[in-house]
């Protein structure tokens, strides 16, 4: 960490630089510079009440592209609190979560967790990663905002970390798809053991498997009809985001294959448990295909977004299938569920 001589502070990374400066308000402006391509448009620039060591860290463990993105995911009202306002309280009300214990699954650093104990005041959090860098700055930025929320670092990709407890309601936010396939199988059913009879998982974020595009990690059309081999290919040739290189099991790491409402509900149903799924019924929505052009009215244009939920509508009249670019499910545990 440097100082220039105008006062601003300037971190250095492999991947490029950060260079924060003062505002009068009391926040920073932060300004990303990195030689590699992003992966999509995102803010460049943000001002931020983080200090310093805090935006740091979070370099630290994201990189100097991701950085801004990390932090927007607290700070920014039309990001994962958009998300969460629609995804989780369009199915129960923020008073629910009061007094009652919530396990953030794959929690990163921290941000959804503080979204979270932001809109439901009286939570009970606790967070769960595989990478103890993540946790520790989970930790870092809690400590900043005040947050009461227990951080623990799971043993491996397919476990939970010993005494764990009992949760009344479980939070899998952007998460699912970068399982491997095996990890699916073998982890939800033990994160799912986690839930007390009638509590609720929460699945957010997740892209759908079946969606015409896949705008998760490559941003090509058709690309989720495609086998493994083929779709792989297609991805190296064809994507921006700079995949030319990488191994499909790096491509599913990343999530380029989704899930949908099918596949999670038949894992957690296994060997004889019971997962409900709720409709959203908060708000004025009744659907789940509502539910997704309420959140995405706040972020896009309603032109472009009513022609997309005409020509979805028409696809659940002829279907029967409701195919929305990412899945959003609330799965109450049946009281047969141990």
């Amino acid at each position: 960490m440097a100082r220039t001589a105008t006062g601003a502070t300037v971190l250095t990374h492999a991947d490029g630089r950060v260079t924060m400066t003062p505002l009068a308000d009391g926040r920073r402006r932060v300004a990303i510079e990195t030689e590699v391509p992003f992966a999509w448009p995102r803010p460049r620039v943000w001002q931020t009440r983080y200090p310093p060591d805090l935006v740091e860290d979070l370099m630290n463990v994201k990189g100097p592209r991701w950085v801004i993105d990390e932090i927007r995911r607290d700070e920014d009202p039309l990001y994962v609190e958009n998300d969460f306002r629609h995804d989780i309280f369009g199915f129960v009300a923020p008073g629910d979560l009061a007094g009652r214990t919530v396990l953030d699954f794959g929690c990163g650093s921290g941000a959804s967790s503080a979204v979270l104990t932001r809109l439901a005041p009286g939570c009970r959090i606790t967070g769960i990663e595989l990478r103890p860098e993540l946790v520790a700055a989970a930790e870092k930025r809690a400590a900043f905002l005040g947050l009461d929320a227990r951080y623990l670092v799971s043993p491996s990709a397919e476990s939970l970390p010993p005494d764990l407890g009992t949760f009344d309601y479980i939070l899998f936010s952007a998460v699912v798809e970068h399982l491997l396939p095996q990890e699916r199988t073998s982890l939800l059913p033990l994160v799912w053991e986690r839930l007390a009879p009638g509590g609720i998982l929460f699945l957010n974020q997740t892209p759908h498997r079946w969606f015409p595009v896949e705008g998760h990690t490559t941003g090509l059309p058709l690309l989720n009809y495609l086998p493994a081999a083929l779709a792989w290919r297609y991805a190296r040739a064809c994507s921006r985001y700079g995949h030319r290189d990488e191994t499909w099991t790096g491509m599913l790491r990343s999530g380029i294959r989704g899930s949908t409402e099918g596949e999670v509900v038949a894992i957690l149903s296994r060997d004889g448990g019971r997962a409900v799924s709720l409709t959203p019924s908060r708000d004025g929505i009744a659907s789940h295909l509502d539910l997704w052009r309420s959140a995405a009215a706040s972020r896009r244009g309603r032109a472009s977004l009513s022609l997309k939920y005409a020509a979805l509508k028409a696809v659940r009249a002829l279907t029967g299938a409701t195919l929305v670019p990412n899945i959003t499910l609330a799965l109450r545990k049946g009281s047969n569920d141990a």
